[in-house]
């Protein structure tokens, strides 16, 4: 899914009120459907009327480590609860 702002828009009336962009860097390269696999896994996957995911955008990076995110969550403690989510589901300790 592409971050846009429609994504935004839509998680702020889905009653989000916290998100950041970052980068999660994966301990090896991986494709872009293992790191899809991986959000899904872990229960990050943004889907349209949640309030709460993560969202990869750009295409995949040319070292296929260091995937652009989005991450949109209700408050600041789940939105950090998120990230270290990612970073685990990444195979790192920190994004």
């Amino acid at each position: 899914m592409a971050l846009s702002t429609d994504i935004l828009k839509a998680s702020h009336s889905a009653g989000s009120s916290a998100w950041s962009t970052g980068t999660a860097t994966a301990v090896a390269p991986i494709s872009f459907d293992e790191a899809d696999r991986r959000l899904t896994e872990a229960g990050l996957d943004f889907r349209p009327g949640n309030s709460e995911g993560v969202v990869l955008y750009a295409d995949r990076p040319l070292d296929g480590r260091n995937w652009r995110y989005a991450a949109l969550a209700r408050t600041h403690t789940r939105l950090a609860e998120l990230e270290v989510r990612l970073a685990a589901a990444f195979g790192s300790e920190g994004l």
